[in-house]
């Protein structure tokens, strides 16, 4: 399995990228290998998410139920 992320962020777009959307963004990731990888084992296994990924999806949802 490869993944590969190719961007150009410039201003704000740097920021967003910095503090919200890289931890998101890697909790994906690691989400999805960790399906990938119960596949296969016996033991089913889950990556705990950050404290940063924690409080994102928080505000997030605090800002879609306005």
């Amino acid at each position: 399995m490869k993944h590969t992320l190719e961007m150009n962020a410039k201003g704000k777009g740097i920021l967003i990228w910095t503090f919200a959307v890289r931890s998101l963004h890697n909790a994906l990731i690691e989400d999805g290998f960790d399906k990938l990888e119960n596949n296969f084992l016996e033991n089913q296994i889950s990556s705990k998410w950050s404290l940063r990924v924690k409080f994102v999806r928080k505000q997030m949802a605090k800002k879609r139920g306005k």
